[in-house]
């Protein structure tokens, strides 16, 4: 007998906890996941701005209002922050489970609901003192094992679970799930981008070796940008990057746990940061007098379309594992070969999702390099491997590897153009979709039949 679920019910509910379950009306996958809600067979969430969204699609939604719950079916949860700050784990916010409707915790206790938590836009590796506290609570609070799916952007969290649970003789009780990306670019940005914006770069002779945006202030960052300054960089490339951001420098310095590029003591660190920074590339993004640029659907054309390669700063650096945010895809969408400065195995995860790395110009064994200091050293000798070449090298590179460039465009334009069959949720969004449906059914076959 086929136990598959083909009927998981949707129970939508416009209510808030807090800032903890304050879902984005911008994330198409949460779109396309409403679009459901009327539907055949679909999913149970809770999401604040449900009601625009579905209105929008054409879809009208009815509302659960603290009902028992009887059918199957998912309710979401989407969490902003790093899975350290919602589990309660170093944060005075207690777990996020507590938020959770009484009547939502006892379907799970039932097994009618299986919870998911949307963590999807954050990249920080989940580490033992969160999973810590989400088994002491799950047990405080009487949840079943597997009741549980936690969706997150970073690639080696389920790796990471399961050796916890492994060395630490602990039975698992978390389903993790890996999202690829953490969202696409709407229809206007996409309509607007000519077919490669590398191109207008080749063609202006006095455009830059590269560009390097680096708007929050992270240690790898400074790093990065200490490293620029030291190697007369900033001259080759157009870069973006602070200091202070009104934080005093001594409060930045203290959370350095060491350095990467090097043995640096903080006063020559300082003394660097302080006679070069800020360097301003992107002014409108850089200060926020435009506060629509700095979104990260956004960027700045005129950018991309006057340097030859991208170092992208990651969000995260010094973990296990990588997470790929909108700054790298916005430079495969420029047409631009990608050096990045991520977890290890970022690169791999391009590929895993489609794009290709294949370039002639740069060498990616950096990526394979578990050491956090290797790999920042070795990114950045890639980077000045690549200044190094005269301007006629370079352009040879870039005519040769230019069918990888134009297959990461067209990938990047393929995900986030609308599906012909609903003409309003991207590609994108039904890949994730499909995905993590495969993962829900599999929770529901083993576990809740």
């Amino acid at each position: 007998m086929d136990k598959r679920p083909i009927r998981l019910k949707a129970y939508l509910d416009d209510s808030t906890y807090g800032n903890l379950s304050n879902l984005d009306n911008q994330d198409p996958a949460i779109q396309y996941w409403a679009s459901f809600a009327n539907g055949p067979d679909f999913l149970a969430f809770n999401h604040t701005f449900v009601q625009t969204d579905l209105k929008s699609a054409g879809f009208i939604p009815s509302y659960w209002q603290d009902q028992d719950i009887v059918d199957p079916g998912i309710y979401f949860v989407s969490l902003r922050n790093t899975s350290n700050w919602w589990t309660g784990h170093t944060s005075p916010i207690p777990n996020c489970l507590t938020f959770v409707h009484q009547n939502i915790l006892q379907a799970m206790r039932e097994r009618t609901v299986i919870l998911v938590l949307c963590n999807q836009t954050e990249g920080e590796a989940m580490l033992g003192g969160a999973f810590h506290q989400m088994h002491d609570t799950m047990e405080f609070m009487n949840l079943p094992p597997y009741s549980i799916i936690i969706s997150t952007g970073h690639t080696d969290s389920r790796q990471l679970y399961h050796n916890w649970c492994a060395n630490n003789n602990i039975e698992p009780m978390l389903t993790i799930h890996h999202t690829y990306l953490d969202n696409t670019f709407p229809k206007e940005v996409i309509d607007s981008m000519p077919d490669l914006l590398v191109d207008n770069a080749i063609a202006n002779k006095n455009s830059k070796d590269f560009m390097s945006l680096n708007y929050t202030v992270k240690q790898h960052r400074l790093e990065h940008l200490y490293f620029l300054l030291q190697n007369d960089l900033d001259k080759k490339g157009l870069i973006s990057g602070h200091w202070h951001r009104n934080e005093p420098e001594s409060n930045i310095l203290k959370t350095f746990i060491s350095r990467w590029s090097g043995d640096i003591d903080d006063l020559e660190l300082s003394k660097v940061l302080n006679k070069k920074l800020p360097l301003i590339a992107d002014k409108l993004t850089f200060d926020g007098s435009n506060p629509a640029d700095t979104h990260d659907y956004n960027f700045n054309t005129d950018l991309y379309s006057n340097a030859l390669l991208s170092f992208v700063t990651e969000s995260e650096f010094n973990q296990q594992g990588s997470f790929i945010t909108e700054k790298t895809y916005k430079a495969l969408l420029s047409g631009h070969p990608v050096i990045t400065l991520n977890g290890s195995g970022a690169v791999q995860s391009m590929r895993d999702f489609g794009f290709r790395t294949d370039w002639t110009m740069i060498n990616n064994w950096y990526d394979d390099i578990q050491d956090h200091t290797h790999r920042f050293k070795a990114a950045h000798q890639e980077l000045l491997r690549w200044c190094n070449l005269t301007r006629e090298e370079q352009l040879e590179h870039l005519y040769k590897s230019r069918d990888v460039l134009k297959h990461n465009k067209d990938r990047v334009v393929e995900l986030s153009r609308n599906d012909e069959s609903t003409n309003f949720y991207s590609n994108y969004a039904i890949e994730t979709y499909n995905r993590l449906r495969q993962v829900v059914e599999d929770v529901y076959m083993r576990y809740y039949t």
